[in-house]
């Protein structure tokens, strides 16, 4: 191929040059398309170390680090002071002990009188047999809900079995029916972005072509005006561009008509084949129709599920019940047994009982007293990740609330940027970018597009994020 330039005849001039027309031989090449955006460095992981509800009127006491530290996850980055803390805690510790000393001699008391009576048993004995009746025949019919509760579950079950086979297979069908048109379907997506291309190339032309007359009509105001060589020369210049652009407009025209064409015979096509698709088996006829029916037929499928389900809950219902009646019998039965083994009076055994659970409760340390030595924890500030210090807050002598230090991760970096609507059609994560900045000057910086905004700002374009890959020690 090569570009030729027409020349225009001219009127006759003494002394006229001679103009000769240049010719290049054209040759393949590569095109390479990319997005050019600017953003904003940032850290991939940054991390606040806070001061804590508990601890906020605290004054600190140290500081341990800078702005700028490099620092490890659970470095001291400051401390509080506590004198008035351990002081609480102490006083706390204190009446803990107080009251667990009192709850041991009440239990203590309780063993006595309960071993003081174990001969006192006999009447006891026909009210505990009476029980352990009760429970033996409320295990019975809790094992007999459960027999019952598993029929149901298997009925169900082999329903589910049965919506998933036929879902199954209707869906393998459908999916030998997709892949039939799938051509199709490609065909008009192929036609439609051509149809696109073309539309934009016929817009292109037409601006041009406006512009050129423009550029002619005053040209030929100037010329009328002065009608001297450079006027005259600019005129033709102007004249020849109209040509150009009247020839680009009309082969972007021509293009476009044809594109559209193809584009209405690819749509006519899709349909053509989607109407014609169909699984004779089952009886569905057309594209529409076998969609549907997978559709029921995952809702069967569902439906099947959850009924499965909620008879596997009934099972799992019964089998408890069976495993309470089950306790409550052991439970009958070991009271019938202590009470004949050993003489117990039941409310002599209760009050040894509660006297335990009393003294279980105050062997567990007071939620005051946990508080507290949790505040003490609190009082001293690390740091919750490994980095660096970008921010700090905090002055000995002075009382800290909210965030005390920043800390960044300036080793995982992300470039946060905006794209246009434009251009966001022929991107995808995992892309591969270059990066430069006045920091780093000629240098590009490998990146990975990590993200893309599902939704456009107010301005009409998308967020995006560059993950650094690349050695970024200058970012």
């Amino acid at each position: 191929g090569v570009i030729s330039w027409r020349m225009r005849a001219v009127p006759a001039v003494a002394d006229a040059e001679y103009q000769y027309v240049r010719t290049t031989t054209l040759t393949k090449g590569s095109l390479n398309d990319s997005v050019t955006v600017s953003g904003t460095v940032v850290s991939g992981d940054e991390a606040d170390v806070t001061v804590s509800d508990s601890v906020k009127t605290y004054k600190v006491a140290t500081v341990e680090a800078e702005v700028g530290d490099t620092v490890q996850e659970g470095d001291v980055i400051a401390t509080l002071d506590t004198t008035d803390l351990q002081k609480q805690i102490e006083d706390a510790q204190q009446s803990y002990n107080d009251t667990l000393q009192s709850a041991q001699t009440s239990y203590d008391r309780a063993v006595d009188d309960y071993n003081t009576a174990l001969v006192q048993h006999d009447n006891n004995l026909i009210d505990l047999q009476a029980k352990v009746d009760q429970a033996d025949q409320d295990l019975a019919d809790a094992e007999e809900k459960l027999n019952n509760a598993k029929s149901s579950r298997d009925a169900a079950k082999s329903t589910y079995d049965a919506a998933v086979n036929d879902y199954n297979a209707l869906v393998a069908d459908f999916e030998s029916v997709k892949a039939q048109i799938d051509s199709y379907t490609s065909a008009y997506n192929s036609a439609s972005e051509a149809l696109n291309a073309a539309l934009s190339s016929l817009n292109s032309a037409n601006n041009a072509l406006t512009a050129a007359l423009t550029e002619q009509q005053n040209a030929q105001s100037a010329y009328n005006a002065d009608p001297s060589d450079a006027n005259k020369a600019a005129l033709d210049a102007a004249n020849s561009k109209v040509d150009a652009a009247t020839a680009t407009q009309a082969s972007a025209q021509s293009a476009y008509t044809a594109a559209e064409a193809t584009a209405a015979d690819a749509q006519k096509s899709l349909s053509d084949v989607q109407s014609s698709c169909s699984i004779t088996s089952r009886g569905l006829y057309g594209y529409s129709a076998i969609e549907m029916a997978v559709t029921t037929a995952e809702q069967t499928k569902n439906s099947a599920e959850s009924a499965y389900n909620q008879a596997e809950t009934q099972v799992s219902t019964a089998e408890t019940q069976v495993e309470t009646a089950e306790q409550q019998v052991k439970s009958a039965r070991d009271a019938y047994d202590n009470e004949k083994n050993y003489s117990t009076i039941k409310t002599k055994a209760q009050a040894v009982e509660d006297a335990e659970t009393k003294l279980e409760q105050a062997k567990r340390i007071p939620d005051t007293l946990e508080s507290l030595q949790d505040a003490l924890e609190d009082c001293t500030l690390t740091a919750t990740m490994s980095g660096t210090i970008t921010a700090l807050d905090a002055t000995v002598g002075s009382v800290c609330s909210g965030t005390v230090a920043t800390i960044q991760d300036t080793e995982a970096l992300v470039v946060e940027v905006t794209i246009p609507a434009d251009d966001v059609p022929g991107l995808e994560t995992g892309m591969s970018c270059l990066i430069t900045s006045d920091a780093t000057g000629d240098t590009e910086i490998e990146g990975v597009l990590s993200q893309i905004d599902p939704v456009a700002n107010e301005q009409g374009s998308f967020g995006a994020k560059v993950r650094v890959t690349g050695e970024a020690a200058d970012l």
